[in-house]
């Protein structure tokens, strides 16, 4: 039960790694270097590969997709809730 938890912060991890790469995120005053995108998309096939190890193939896809769509919706939403 703690590991879902744990691969579910990974893997948001992973997104905002991915998101703060992009040149569009208001998240910090400059992106960061685009080198760093292979190892949020490694992190995220990483975190796939333990998902499918946990739970069966359609739970497993289910729980990553999930998490990586309300990862990817949420982070925009978090940064302009900043104050700048």
């Amino acid at each position: 039960m703690l590991l879902n938890y744990v691969l579910a912060a990974f893997m948001l991890c992973c997104v905002l790694l991915l998101y703060v790469t992009n040149r569009h995120q208001i998240l910090l005053a400059n992106p960061i270097s685009k080198r760093f995108r292979p190892l949020a998309y490694a992190g995220l096939a990483l975190s796939l590969i333990c998902w499918l190890l946990l739970l069966s193939f359609a739970s497993a896809l289910l729980m990553w997709f999930m998490v990586l769509m309300i990862g990817l919706m949420l982070m925009p939403m978090v940064s302009l809730k900043q104050e700048r």
